[in-house]
């Protein structure tokens, strides 16, 4: 394992989502925590190393340290994502025009981006427009957009976001993304596994059933025995069978970065 952590060091390591991810699977102490959020904040990795401290936290809850951590970093990022905004001089008894400073500021992004980020509530607005009139070039163009800016709201709702992403995926067929996003959201909760088996029975819907028996398996990992995930088996056994259905491919897992 003590190689599995340093070869972390190196800045084109896992991103941090997947590491967070893969580290939930592993059981570790505490210390095995700090290490690894070290080595990735050594390396410039901030994000990442908070990533890693945040399934500290769930972990340790009753441990101090991973919230003192979390606040930190939260902290740390934050002010390198705030925009600087220069106050012009006002003489003494002269109106400060605040709605003329604060639109050059703005002017940096474009006008749709600027006010898409400036909220959770307006990038939602924004982004179930696009995504109702399919225009999956502008959804992909404000999620890269978003990625970059960095607003300190995105921390709170990274789960809404992937929910769009995971739309996109859906749309571009980018099956190692969509797999990738699944796993970051299925939570163990009942309601978002039967999210995920509809997002199965919509691949397969489309013919895609190699990559919605990818998700089943992602789903049965987490639910044994769920009763949605074996119905849907079952009616996949039937489709099967059926005399005119084509024979079924042999399932191929989809490779995906962790």
């Amino acid at each position: 394992m003590s190689a599995w952590i340093y070869e972390l060091d190196a800045r084109d390591g896992p991103a941090g989502e997947n590491l967070a991810v893969t580290l939930q699977r592993t059981p570790f102490d505490i210390a095995f925590g700090r290490k690894v959020a070290s080595l990735l904040e050594q390396s410039g990795r901030v994000e990442s190393a908070l990533r890693v401290w945040q399934v500290v936290q769930r972990q340790f809850p009753s441990n101090p340290q991973p919230l003192m951590e979390v606040e930190r970093l939260s902290a740390q990022l934050g002010e390198t994502m705030l925009a600087e905004i220069v106050l012009p001089e006002i003489r003494d008894g002269e109106d400060l025009d605040i709605e003329s400073v604060l639109k050059s500021a703005e002017d940096k992004l474009p006008s749709d981006i600027a006010v898409a980020i400036q909220s959770a509530r307006l990038f939602f607005a924004r982004t179930g427009e696009l995504v109702e009139e399919q225009r999956w070039s502008e959804v992909d163009r404000l999620l890269r957009e978003l990625r970059r800016a960095r607003p300190l709201w995105i921390s709170a709702h990274q789960s809404g976001i992937r929910e769009i992403e995971i739309e996109l995926n859906l749309n571009d067929g980018n099956w190692p993304a969509l797999i990738s996003n699944l796993r970051l959201q299925m939570d163990g909760s009942i309601g978002q596994a039967l999210e995920s088996i509809k997002i199965a029975r919509r691949l397969d819907a489309s013919g895609q059933r190699n990559v919605a028996e990818n998700v089943l398996v992602e789903i049965e990992r987490r639910h044994q025995d769920f009763p949605p995930a074996l119905r849907l088996r079952a009616d996949w056994a039937a489709m099967d069978e059926a005399p005119e259905t084509p024979a079924e491919e042999a399932f191929e897992p989809i490779p995906v970065v962790e």
